[in-house]
């Protein structure tokens, strides 16, 4: 019997505290989206300072110090957060979905509302619709934080862009730079510049996200996709696939039936062929001895 692809998504942890006063120091090895939606925070990542006003929000992500707490200013903050399983939070933040630095909701966006939709259907996950739903509402608002998939920037760029999401075997960067005229070296400096990547690595998540829409929606082997996507080996195909995901191809396969079908929310994300990497131009009711939390009053 396969395993419903929704089965490893769950909301751990989750509260709205209309006026939370609390200072907290946090070391994360899990994920926990924050919603600011009134007041002010004082947050610091990794001692690096930001400040959070209502409309705001941040993600603590496994790996990093978080320090917070009211702007002196409000003294307050409408808080709501939602702590979710790592296995969907891996695969949507090696796939570029998750936003590393603090944001702003997009306009005409009530995540609030969304937050608040996804708590209360937390408690009835034994419904596999429940989890589903929130699931979706989730990725909802990740992906409306992301952005629209609008590639800017100089012309040579898009059309860098077109060629590596097209390409099946690895391009000849040096032709490719020089159809651009510019060297090999200025290609992969002001490539980096502009994504954040070098050219092979967008190359390499562009083809795993190929082979995430093989594995959900054909019945290919992953010899066959492998092959399709110019790996001469599928035995590298496996392991490249598992370094950017976080997950098998197998497992990606397993969890559905091969020819589409609900989802986990990994192969839904992986699917999104389109979207590139951003351009750059109350009490948390904790697990006893999960995580690192100190909780005080603001002094």
């Amino acid at each position: 019997m396969n395993t419903p692809r929704w089965q490893p998504f769950e909301v751990t942890y989750y509260d709205h505290v209309p006026r939370y006063v609390y200072a907290c120091q946090v070391s994360f090895g899990h994920y926990e989206l924050q919603y600011v939606a009134g007041g002010g925070v004082e947050l610091e990542i990794d001692g690096c300072r930001h400040e959070v006003t209502a409309g705001g929000g941040w993600l603590n992500l496994p790996g990093h110090e978080y320090r917070y707490r009211p702007l002196p200013r409000y003294g307050w903050w409408d808080h709501r957060f939602i702590v979710f399983s790592n296995a969907t939070g891996d695969a949507w933040r090696a796939a570029g979905l998750l936003p590393e630095t603090p944001w702003r909701a997009p306009a005409g966006t009530d995540l609030g509302a969304a937050m608040d939709q996804i708590m209360a259907l937390a408690p009835r996950f034994h419904d596999p619709c429940c989890r589903i739903d929130a699931l979706n509402l989730l990725e909802r608002i990740f992906l409306d934080l992301h952005g629209p998939a609008i590639r800017v920037g100089p012309p040579w760029l898009a059309a860098v862009l077109q060629t590596l999401d097209g390409d099946a075997r690895p391009p000849d960067y040096a032709t490719l730079a020089a159809r651009h005229g510019m060297s090999l070296r200025t290609l992969f400096r002001q490539f980096q510049e502009w994504t954040g990547l070098t050219p092979h690595q967008y190359y390499v998540k562009a083809r795993v996200r190929q082979a995430a829409r093989l594995l959900e929606t054909t019945g290919l082997s992953q010899k066959e996709i492998a092959a399709r996507l110019g790996y001469a080996d599928p035995a590298h195909f496996a392991r490249q696939f598992k370094t950017v995901t976080g997950h098998s191809p197998g497992a990606v396969r397993t969890g559905g039936s091969g020819v589409g079908g609900q989802g986990n929310g990994v192969g839904a994300t992986l699917l999104k062929k389109g979207a590139p990497p951003a351009l750059r131009a109350p009490q948390p009711r904790l697990r006893r001895g999960a995580h690192m939390f100190a909780l005080h009053p603001p002094s």
